[in-house]
């Protein structure tokens, strides 16, 4: 039995010394392989799920700011409009 590790190399297994391997071993080591990237394919599903919910956060972020910034434009326009009013009643009064 060979404790085969992430770093072992598949030529490893069918190089001139593969008389060192029993068929087993070599079967072993192709099962690794295959966990390993079970393993490989699981972390990427993971970070693809992190990956979409940080898009769809980052979108309620932008979607946010933009209705903070329409609410300051808005609030902008009515301090503008109060002041413009004020400069009129001043105006009417010193006639």
């Amino acid at each position: 039995m060979v404790t085969w590790s992430n770093t072992d190399s598949i030529t490893t297994a069918f190089t001139t010394s593969a008389s060192n391997y029993s068929d087993t071993d070599i079967v072993e080591y192709l099962n690794f392989i295959v966990d390993q990237k079970e393993k490989v394919e699981c972390e990427l599903d993971v970070a693809s799920e992190k990956m979409w919910k940080m898009e769809e956060s980052f979108k309620h972020i932008e979607e946010s700011k933009n209705k903070i910034q329409d609410k300051k434009m808005q609030l902008e326009l009515y301090i503008t409009d109060i002041v413009d009013d004020y400069k009129n009643k001043v105006h009417e009064k010193k006639r």
